[in-house]
């Protein structure tokens, strides 16, 4: 995850997107269906993190993987996405900011790398000494045990992150909780792609910056799909809203910033890939 302010060329704007019918699922009992559309798509599984059902969210998984056309995927693509809501910012507790001030934009990546190998560079305590010049200190504190995470005794793992980073040479002070939740592989036709990672991560509260700055970060809301494209490779799937304001017009609104931003996402995937090589 990256806080920094990110500037270059407008980001594309989405069509309109439809949401399909209600189906049955197992034949059993009426569910909504996951939406197969990417925008779509980024807000289900922000709704769906937490209490989604492993059915719903592996069907979820296979229509993102059609939505992009993992099977051919190549060429990192990104832009932006529609704003979240207040019913969707309150499943985090956020009420009493309003998230339509936060901009939303997406970055869809694939990279060489498998779940297994991911997992640990995830999960790893200190992000600073994986992702080097981010920040000035890091400290997660995890909330869940991560033996019964990893042993898939629990489906979900928490934290919660203080850290001190420095933009444009003002330093700040951001907390926030996050984590990661393992949907299994479940038969042949519910997971054809195999098992999936999530990751939903969020501001606890507006970054405290020092002094007398002009910056602020009010809001920020992350959520992230992870699963198999290749038998060697990661489709890395990521949506961001995020309401900052940098001094003058330099802000989360500004194409410039947030063209800045997907870069940096970018080149966290590709740290990421790295340190997959090398087996962290």
């Amino acid at each position: 995850m990256v806080w920094g302010p990110p500037m270059e060329p407008p980001v594309r704007r989405l069509p309109a997107l439809v949401l399909p019918v209600a189906v049955l699922l197992g034949g059993c009992k009426a569910v909504d269906p996951a939406p197969r559309e990417l925008d779509d798509l980024l807000h289900w599984f922000w709704q769906k993190y937490a209490d989604g059902t492993d059915e719903e969210l592996a069907e979820g998984a296979v229509n993102l993987y059609d939505a992009v056309d993992a099977a051919n995927f190549e060429e990192l693509s990104d832009g932006s996405i529609s704003d979240l809501d207040r019913d969707e910012a309150a499943l985090v507790g956020i009420t009493d900011q309003d998230p339509a001030e936060a901009a939303g934009v997406y970055l869809v990546n694939v990279y060489d790398c498998t779940l297994p190998k991911l997992e640990p560079i995830l999960l790893h305590r200190d992000q600073a000494t994986l992702y080097d010049g981010i920040y000035d200190r890091y400290e997660r504190t995890y909330t869940a045990s991560r033996d019964d995470f990893e042993g898939r005794a629990s489906p979900t793992m928490t934290w919660d992150v203080e850290y001190e980073a420095s933009l444009l040479g003002a330093a700040y002070t951001a907390n926030l909780e996050g984590g990661l939740r393992y949907v299994p592989t479940l038969d042949d036709e519910l997971s054809p792609h195999g098992p999936v990672m999530l990751s939903r991560t969020h501001l606890l509260e507006p970054v405290t910056y020092d002094g007398d700055s002009n910056k602020s970060q009010e809001q920020d809301y992350q959520v992230e799909i992870y699963l198999k494209q290749s038998s060697g490779r990661v489709l890395h799937v990521y949506g961001l809203w995020r309401e900052a304001d940098y001094g003058g017009t330099t802000n989360s609104d500004n194409e410039g910033v947030q063209r800045l931003l997907l870069n940096s996402l970018a080149d966290w995937d590709a740290t990421t890939e790295q340190h997959c090589a090398d087996g962290i």
